[in-house]
């Protein structure tokens, strides 16, 4: 999905998986679905190790394993015991993107997470793919959408559009 500011891509993701009520109609989700919001969702003032036990037994998972699994392959395996005040912006958007894929959900829906993981990005996205997990994502810039329909060959895109900016 692809728009200028204030076109809606947040708001219909938010409205996608439940954080906020539609006005009109209703929307319905089959299975555990993954949401990754484009600002971190996570305590400063806990560790990495802390917050993956969080929603490890939120969800619960029997061990945090395959979260685990998932920072060592955004590159950042070294990372459990740091709090997460001290990590980089990019580090807590990988935390970020972790926290919503360790139930392994069946949809994940991604709100421009890949500030400086975008390689590692696209790398997961082929996995979810291979392992029939559909990625979502909503992002301006469209240069990504080659790399989206890499990992969603055939998908139509969905471009919203603002009248402000006139026809993106």
């Amino acid at each position: 999905m692809t728009g200028g500011n204030g076109a809606g891509k947040t708001t219909l993701l938010r409205t996608m998986v439940g954080e906020l009520a539609p006005d009109e109609g209703a929307v319905h989700r089959d299975g555990e679905v993954g949401y990754c919001p484009q600002e971190t969702v996570v305590n400063p003032l806990l560790s990495v190790s802390q917050h993956l036990e969080l929603f490890r037994t939120a969800h619960g998972l029997p061990d945090t394993g395959h979260a685990q699994d998932l920072l060592g392959a955004l590159g950042c395996p070294d990372a459990m015991e740091q709090q997460v005040g001290t990590l980089s912006g990019g580090t807590r958007q990988k935390l970020n993107l972790v926290l919503a894929l360790m139930n392994r959900p069946t949809l994940l829906v991604l709100d421009e997470p890949y500030q400086d993981t975008h390689r590692r990005f696209w790398h997961l996205a082929r996995r979810f793919r291979a392992g029939r997990r559909a990625p979502g994502a909503g992002q301006r810039e469209q240069g990504e959408r080659r790399l989206a329909y890499e990992v969603l060959p055939g998908a139509a895109p969905l471009v919203l559009r603002n009248e402000s900016y006139g026809s993106l």
